[in-house]
């Protein structure tokens, strides 16, 4: 099986940031835990990319190869490319994807 590089974005990665810290306010042990095994998500993509499902707000459209995983209550948001998998945001699930922009390549 072939595998992809994961990219995070920054955003992604503020992203990741701040839902730890939310977390954290609670419970800083829930929150390591929560990290730990999303960056397992994040990292599985590598082989397993096309395993997400076409964005809602994108089905029918040309662009099918944003996709999404869901991971407890957040939407991973990422795109599929040949060689790499861009992870673009993790946001809460009921919160719909509104000003993405599309870059070629």
């Amino acid at each position: 099986m072939k595998t992809k590089k994961v990219l995070i974005s920054k955003s992604a990665d503020s992203d990741i940031h701040e839902i730890v810290l939310f977390i954290r306010r609670d419970n800083p042990n829930a929150a390591t835990g929560f990290k730990k095994n999303l960056l397992k998500k994040l990292a599985s993509l590598s082989r397993l990319s096309a395993r997400g499902r076409v964005l809602p707000e994108f089905k029918g459209s040309t662009l099918q190869r944003y996709r999404e995983l869901i991971f407890g209550n957040y939407r991973i948001i990422y795109r599929e490319l040949e060689k790499e998998v861009r992870v673009l945001r993790i946001m809460h699930a009921r919160r719909m994807l509104v000003g993405v922009r599309h870059k070629r390549g």
